[in-house]
């Protein structure tokens, strides 16, 4: 078994090295920006406040990937380059995930307080990453800068609480922007959508 860590930092790590991270952008429209060995671009959210899907774009502009949520579960599919992998919520857990590449492998994510939290329990959160021998068999920069931007969102899922998201492109609850500040919409306290 191998393991990964993505921490409250937004660093991907194996062990000591980062192997991508998702850092601050200040640019107007990004929310964050994924790094990588090779690979560096802005993460755009979509216009609207219960939009989840985002694109990850180049420095010349180009859209390279992004993610676009499934309708009725929560999760969906997350692209760079030619890199496709799927992340799906467990059913009845709001910290337990799984990331599925087309060719069936799977590798689960556990998301829990930071070593710092439980000492300070504002210091954020980490997602624990546990990689089957099936899937460390592929070289691990093929997935991991896909596997940072899976883990930031799960990040960004996890603020918001567990009955008051469905992680739609389209829903009513669970909205990015309430992840990444307030929101005047949204969730299971809307009396207009319920």
């Amino acid at each position: 078994m191998t393991y990964l860590l993505f921490g409250a930092d937004g660093r991907l790590r194996e062990q000591d090295r980062v192997v991508a991270a998702i850092a601050p952008d200040a640019g107007t429209d990004a929310v964050g920006r994924l790094v990588a060995e090779d690979i560096e671009c802005a993460i755009v959210k979509h216009a609207g406040r219960a939009d989840w899907r985002c694109d990850l774009v180049d420095e010349a502009g180009r859209r390279t990937g992004g993610f676009e949520p499934f309708r009725l579960r929560r999760g969906g599919r997350l692209r760079a380059g030619a890199t496709r992998i799927s992340l799906q919520g467990h059913s009845w857990s709001h910290d337990r995930w799984s990331f599925a590449t087309p060719d069936g492998r799977r590798i689960e994510a556990t998301v829990g307080p930071s070593a710092d939290a439980r000492e300070t329990p504002a210091a954020g959160l980490e997602i624990a990453l546990e990689l089957d021998a099936e899937a460390t068999a592929a070289p691990l920069g093929a997935h991991a800068h896909v596997l940072a931007f899976g883990c930031w969102l799960i990040a960004q899922w996890h603020v918001v609480a567990p009955g008051d998201h469905m992680l739609t492109s389209t829903g009513a609850g669970g909205e990015l922007a309430s992840a990444l500040g307030s929101s005047t919409r949204g969730g299971i306290t809307d009396s207009e959508a319920n």
